[in-house]
């Protein structure tokens, strides 16, 4: 017999042993909700060490700490041994042979970031330091550090105001300067032909303030310093202003030298003149590197063709260096830069003269240098024959002697010109920026076209 009612009964449960039971819903929903959480706290997670490293990579400092790394002359005597810098000899006996071919006119390139010569100069590391002072990081890794706060650095040429002001000065040569409006942000202003900057850190200048600041290479002979017997100038003499405006922080200015520092010994120094342009300067040696103190007003940095000077006031500097005479050391080196330049052929075809000249330019090896012969060159129509050579020139007072040698056929040297000294004073202590001296070449035969000849 069955039993009577319902097959199945059913009620809610009471009690401390009831267990809930989720529905099908909750369960399938559960691992996407879990999964969204995660997908939301790993973008956050994300974001926030992508932020973090992209800022720990940035270096905002204009000013760091030097790796010194380089001459252990230059550091305490304690620290000499882990240097181990060894001197070398210089290869003196092999002269700078510049073989010429004229049959027309050598156009050397000109880049638009650095000109004549850039390759020697761009992306300088400043890998060696004489010191452990604070120095301006400069370094090519870094250069995206300084965009922040560049300035347009605008040419003499065209602001008016500047080249009026010059002009009042006696500056005549206004091609080689460079200024811009600076603010609290700071700037830079660059001469990138000269190889000369000029960098004024944010906040150096009061905020709400501006100033006009400007940067020139100073060409005229009568600016180059008058020194005693032994020293050299190395690097051109150059003008930062106004020397009135009142700095919070130290700007850098940016120049080359032409010492060779991996020979021999060098004792270089900073000469500053606060005379006016109109005048004949009156140079006075601020301070030698090395021995900069807590009071001194300058601190430099010198690497291997760049000197970089904290300046707390702008004014006229320019470097010089005197050989440092140790016995069994060789003797210092200065680098110097051979420039030919000759009329273009083409000039002495049409020309009733059949003479051709030829101007050998022993030049201070910096770009500053190099421009300014250029620019000379060009009013007398002169262009470079070839590419400057590099020289060593030794102290010890012997002269520099040039000669023409292996003259094309059809051509000859005018008897007892073909050789040439330049006295050892005269380079080393020179008073003038375009030391040089002239060959003459006259045709032998009528119909003589191209001329070639080596230096």
């Amino acid at each position: 017999s069955y039993c009577q009612g319902k097959d199945t009964a059913t009620a809610n449960c009471t009690g401390p042993l009831c267990v809930a039971v989720r529905s099908e819903e909750d369960i399938q929903l559960a691992p996407y909700i879990g999964l969204a959480v995660a997908c939301v706290v790993f973008t956050c997670v994300a974001a926030i060490v992508f932020l973090l490293r992209q800022r720990k990579g940035r270096d905002h400092r204009m000013y760091n700490r030097a790796n010194s790394d380089y001459q252990p002359e230059y550091l305490p005597e304690k620290d000499n041994k882990s240097y181990g810098v060894e001197p070398f000899e210089p290869d003196l006996t092999r002269g700078a042979i510049i073989p010429v071919s004229v049959p027309s006119c050598y156009e050397y390139p000109f880049s638009e970031s650095g000109g004549v010569g850039t390759a020697r100069y761009e992306g300088v590391q400043r890998s060696c330091s004489e010191h452990h002072y604070d120095v301006p990081d400069l370094r090519s890794a870094n250069s995206h550090s300084l965009s922040s706060f560049t300035g347009s650095s605008v040419s003499c040429v065209e602001d008016r105001s500047c080249r009026s002001a010059f002009s009042l000065h006696g500056c005549s040569d206004i091609d080689c300067v460079g200024s811009s409006l600076i603010t609290s942000t700071g700037g830079r202003i660059s001469l990138p032909e000269s190889g000369v900057s000029l960098y004024i850190p944010e906040g150096s200048m009061p905020k709400g303030s501006k100033e006009q600041f400007y940067v020139s290479v100073l060409r005229d002979d009568r600016h180059r310093p008058k020194l005693s017997d032994g020293m050299t100038q190395l690097s051109p003499v150059v003008l930062c202003g106004p020397a009135s405006v009142a700095l919070n922080k130290p700007v850098v200015l940016n120049i080359q030298h032409c010492a060779s520092l991996k020979h021999g010994q060098w004792t270089l120094s900073v000469w500053t003149s606060e005379s006016p342009l109109d005048a004949l300067p009156v140079w006075n040696k601020m301070l030698t590197v090395g021995e900069e103190t807590i009071n001194t007003s300058i601190f430099t940095q010198v690497d291997t063709s760049q000197v970089y000077l904290m300046m707390e006031q702008l004014t006229r500097v320019v470097i010089v260096g005197e050989p440092n005479v140790c016995v069994g050391r060789p003797p210092s080196v200065k680098l110097l830069r051979l420039a030919v330049f000759t009329p273009p052929l083409s000039m002495a075809r049409t020309s009733h003269h059949s003479d051709h000249s030829v101007r050998v330019y022993a030049l201070e090896d910096n770009m500053a240098a190099l421009e300014g012969v250029v620019k000379v060159e060009r009013k007398l129509g002169g262009c470079l024959a070839d590419k400057p050579k590099s020289l060593l020139f030794q102290d010890g007072g012997a002269s520099l002697s040039i000669s023409l040698e292996d003259i094309s056929p059809g051509w000859r040297c005018k008897p007892h010109t073909d050789y040439q000294e330049i006295p050892f004073t005269h380079v080393w202590n020179s008073n003038v920026n375009h030391l040089h001296c002239s060959f003459t070449l006259e045709r032998a035969e009528q119909t003589a076209t191209a001329v070639s000849f080596r230096v």
